[in-house]
């Protein structure tokens, strides 16, 4: 969770992250947030048979999800925080969201300009 917590301080004016904890009990995930305070974006836990699971067909842990400014799944899974065997990662797609967001310059005569607006990215993860 270290690594979205670096995606979370760096990208949450675009993008709002949720992250959803699957464990058997609560009590652990409860501590693990306790000694855990900068995880401070929304985190919640669903346990092991929350529809959630079944909903978003997830067999694996962690899990992510790319959802659009309506809920809409944009990407399904989406790209991991760390990078894959291409290198490649959710940061990519952050700041291509992000720089579409906020661009440097003005788009030139005959260019199109898109502006992106994802806003969401969930995880699904065991603690």
């Amino acid at each position: 969770m270290e690594i979205i917590n670096k995606l979370v301080t760096k990208y949450s004016q675009d993008v709002a992250f949720i992250s959803f904890c699957a464990d058997k009990d609560s009590a652990s995930f409860n501590a693990f947030m306790t000694e855990h305070p900068e995880y401070n974006w929304d985190v919640f836990y669903i346990g092991e048979e929350h529809p959630l699971n079944s909903a978003f067909n997830i067999a694996n842990y962690p899990s992510y999800f790319l959802l659009d400014q309506d809920g809409f799944i944009f990407a399904s899974p989406a790209l991991a925080p760390s990078p894959n065997g291409k290198y490649e990662s959710i940061d990519k797609t952050f700041y291509e969201i992000n720089k579409a967001l906020h661009p440097t310059t003005q788009p030139r005569v005959g260019e199109r300009y898109v502006k992106c607006g994802i806003k969401t990215i969930a995880a699904v993860t065991k603690a």
